[in-house]
């Protein structure tokens, strides 16, 4: 008997499953969010789907070990992980351009697999990873970038990025974190907590506030 062919939804995704993954592969476009139950347990394979117009969320997955999207470029809304426990990888060679992104709580990621590099995004919020560097954020604009409590940041360099919209802020990372920018030519506040070096050659003009606490200066 004829069967009918299969089409995928590729509207608002929850993935509980790699099944559930593997049913939007055909997915050029997910017009919506993806979003990863705290239920997933494992590596979670996103293979095909290049963009999602919404956001790419998971909030509470304690058993989500790794996240890969080998096709992927754009996240067009919030990149959004919190509370990821074990989480050890994230695998996005071709991710260039995210709404926003909020990393919280992921404790065991040291490193990101950016190859390509995000170059655009909203505010950057990376707060309680096991992150070493930030390799991979290649951002050339930022509304708010902040870096909190990230106690194996040891060097934060971000040679293409030229303008801060919003507050820059570095606090509570490695206790001798250097921070390298550049080429940021234009600011409104920024502020630098326990750190060791700073460099801000290109720096211009500040519309705010610029402000130094507990730093290792020699």
């Amino acid at each position: 008997p004829l069967t009918a062919p299969f089409y995928a939804d590729c509207g608002d995704t929850k993935i509980k499953t790699q099944s559930d993954a593997d049913g939007i592969n055909s997915c050029s476009t997910i017009e919506g969010d993806v979003k990863i139950d705290e239920s997933y347990s494992g590596m979670l394979q996103l293979s095909g789907v290049k963009k999602i117009t919404g956001g790419l969320v998971c909030s509470g997955g304690a058993n989500v070990s790794s996240i890969s999207a080998d096709s992927l470029t754009t996240v067009g809304k919030a990149f959004d992980l919190e509370g990821l426990t074990t989480l050890t990888l994230l695998d996005f060679p071709q991710l260039d351009s995210v709404g926003s992104i909020n990393w919280e709580a992921l404790p065991k990621l040291q490193s990101l697999s950016f190859t390509k590099g995000v170059t655009k995004a909203g505010d950057v919020s990376i707060a309680n990873t096991g992150l070493n560097d930030l390799n991979g954020i290649t951002l050339k604009t930022v509304g708010t970038f902040s870096i909190q409590n990230n106690r194996d940041l040891r060097t934060i360099n971000i040679n293409n990025l030229q303008n801060a919209t919003d507050l820059i802020s570095f606090s509570g990372n490695y206790d001798t974190l250097e921070v390298d920018l550049p080429n940021l030519g234009t600011g409104t506040n920024m502020t630098f907590q326990n750190i060791s070096s700073v460099s801000l050659p290109s720096l211009e003009k500040l519309t705010g506030q610029l402000g130094f606490w507990g730093t290792k200066f020699e």
